[in-house]
């Protein structure tokens, strides 16, 4: 079985899921490294919280790939003391655990993760990408039969196992077109929309004016929450990369730690 270092597991990692296809502004790839690290353990998390890294530290993990970049935003300053960012990078330093990125470059290549949760035909990117017009952001497809905006929400709290949804529009609209777009995807909700004849979309992180937009374009939304609809991702992910990685005694684990910030009351 064949050792991977660090920067042939980045390398091999980038052929399946190219850095180039991230947004413009993402920060994607190694983020913190001993580039001669021999990868063995790999916890895969949507976000780098506290409770990521100390179980990573604890069960042995040498590397994490995050869907959200923990580096992301110009420094000012490294004080581990009063920003989180800089305490994380320390601690991950420290423990000697690597970090590496896969954000918009992952949303792309798995735009459709969101739509299969539903019986639909025909899934195709809302927002094709320049390069490569088969993948992109977002995803929508047709239900063989039409079904309530109700019955809807009920697969949705059942495949995803949450509680609570927002949503706009009537419980008893019926739905033929659903598009999806896992976290947030306020920005899918133009004209484009209407020209694909798409009924209802799925996202997260829907604000008052954005949710006023698509209620005066007659498209329903539904919001079940950033952390929730991107969560489809590491599942998908985990299950490719053993794949990817076959050749390797590589242990890829997906978290099951919650790392949502939000909760209802």
């Amino acid at each position: 079985m064949k050792n991977y270092s660090l920067v042939q597991f980045a390398e091999k990692l980038e052929k399946k899921f190219p850095y180039c296809l991230a947004e413009k502004w993402d920060n994607v790839g190694i983020q913190i490294a001993n580039d001669n690290v021999i990868v063995k353990r790999v916890l895969l998390t949507l976000d780098v919280s506290h409770g990521i890294i100390e179980y990573a530290s604890k069960n042995n993990f040498n590397v994490i790939i995050t869907h959200h970049p923990l580096i992301f935003r110009p420094f000012h300053n490294l004080r581990a003391f009063e920003d989180y960012t800089a305490y994380a990078i320390k601690e991950l330093l420290r423990t000697n655990i690597a970090l590496i990125a896969l954000h918009t470059n992952l949303d792309k290549i798995y735009f459709h993760a969101l739509s299969d949760i539903f019986p639909l035909k025909k899934i195709k990117p809302i927002e094709r990408d320049l390069h490569n017009p088969d993948i992109g952001l977002g995803s929508y497809g047709q239900l063989e039969t039409p079904l309530a905006l109700k019955k809807v929400m009920e697969i949705i709290k059942d495949k995803l196992k949450i509680k609570h949804l927002r949503y706009v529009g009537e419980l008893d609209r019926q739905v033929k077109v659903i598009g999806s777009c896992g976290g947030s995807g306020g920005s899918l909700i133009t004209k484009d929309l209407v020209n694909k004849h798409i009924d209802v979309l799925l996202t997260s992180d829907i604000k008052y004016h954005t949710a006023t937009l698509a209620e005066q374009m007659n498209i329903a939304l539904i919001d079940a929450g950033h952390y929730h609809t991107e969560k489809v991702l590491l599942f998908l992910l985990e299950q490719n990369l053993k794949k990817i990685f076959l050749d390797s005694k590589i242990l890829f684990e997906c978290s099951h730690i919650n790392t949502d910030p939000i909760y209802f009351y």
